[in-house]
């Protein structure tokens, strides 16, 4: 079979705009531009609507009640004969049992999307092992899989991919044209984290508090879907940090380049990441990145050549990193460069689309 007549479905149930959320919708676009037929099967009012209306993708009204729907596995099923669809891909755990179902009995193949950081439930776990393959994001998500009884035959590691022509340093709006639309200040250190909350952006505060007596002219961006709603209550805790915090919600993604332009140092502090899209693209800006030690980072970064990692809620390295990165703009120099080679050489997006063909044509009929 050609790779260019390959019918592939998304399914993604939840209503929410997440990390997973949004790098499946990327995923289903950028098979499109492969020559693939993709449609995304999500709820009616999903987050995901304006994106995928953007990115030109067919979006299908899906009704999913609970994980284990069989009325929506038949109903998903004959959608799936009925449009000759070849592979259907679930990016949710909620939505493993009626997928592979829908898939044994429409003939479809059942490729699994896993990059939850989190143990399987017990009860999916017979369940997953029916499915034709298993993307894991990183191999500590394939580790965490075996360790639960799922074969490793089944699995396979496709890292994430970032375009590199988008995201580089050469490619970017001038530095204080973008800071001016931020509102932040155009000749002092900016520091920033970019993530929706619960990723460590309180570490970072409690890091900036502290610095910020042998570092005054330090700032800091926090940007991300409810980061204002989060994360204002909070910096009245912090009154060394008064007026040098810029908080502002999800910022268009089609900007990102230009945001991470505008930083000296970038900083996500979780204390689980399965493999983070946005650590990639600051690698790519050349941004020297700080980051925690998780699955994912371990994988992405050389310590202390491609960037930095510290132990999750290890507030005194964060606080030794920042400083020593801010005193040294050679280092910081040296250390982009080698966060963008590497993104090169393991993390573009061709990278990854390339390798999830092969796995797609690996699981169809030979013919």
């Amino acid at each position: 079979m050609n790779k260019s007549s390959l019918r592939i479905m998304f399914v993604f149930s939840t209503r929410a705009m997440g990390g997973m959320e949004l790098r499946a919708a990327r995923l289903a676009k950028l098979t499109m531009e492969r020559g693939h037929s993709v449609y995304f099967g999500c709820p009616r009012e999903s987050q995901l609507d304006s994106l995928l209306k953007e990115y030109n993708v067919a979006r299908i009204s899906l009704h999913i009640h609970g994980s284990l729907d069989v009325v929506g596995a038949r109903k998903l099923a004959a959608y799936l004969r009925g449009n000759r669809i070849d592979l259907v891909m679930p990016f949710s755990g909620n939505d493993y049992w009626m997928t592979i179902l829908a898939g044994k009995l429409s003939g479809a193949r059942v490729v699994v999307n896993r990059s939850t950081p989190s143990a399987l439930n017990p009860l999916s776990i017979p369940v997953l092992r029916r499915a034709d393959v298993i993307i894991a994001v990183s191999k500590g998500i394939e580790d965490l899989l075996v360790s639960q009884g799922i074969p490793t035959d089944r699995i396979t590691v496709v890292y994430l991919g970032v375009d590199t022509s988008l995201f580089s340093p050469e490619s970017t709006s001038p530095r204080e044209q973008v800071r001016k639309a931020l509102g932040l200040p155009l000749d002092k250190f900016v520091i920033g984290c970019l993530s929706r909350p619960g990723k460590g952006q309180e570490d970072l505060l409690k890091a900036g508090s502290q610095l910020a007596s042998t570092h005054p002219d330090v700032h800091y961006l926090f940007a991300g879907g409810g980061v204002p709603l989060s994360l204002d209550p909070l910096i009245h805790d912090f009154p060394h940090l008064q007026n040098r915090v810029i908080l502002r919600d999800r910022l268009p993604h089609g900007e990102m380049a230009d945001i991470l332009e505008a930083l000296d140092v970038f900083v996500l502090l979780p204390e689980t990441e399965p493999f983070s899209n946005a650590v990639l693209e600051a690698m790519a800006m050349e941004k020297p990145v700080v980051v925690t030690r998780t699955q994912g980072n371990i994988e992405a970064i050389e310590d202390g050549k491609s960037g930095l990692l510290v132990r999750p809620h290890d507030i005194a390295a964060v606080i030794k990193h920042l400083g020593d990165l801010h005193d040294s703009p050679e280092r910081r120099l040296t250390m982009g460069q080698h966060a963008r080679q590497r993104v090169l050489r393991f993390f573009t997006q061709d990278i990854m689309m390339n390798r999830m063909e092969e796995v797609w044509m690996s699981v169809l009929p030979k013919t």
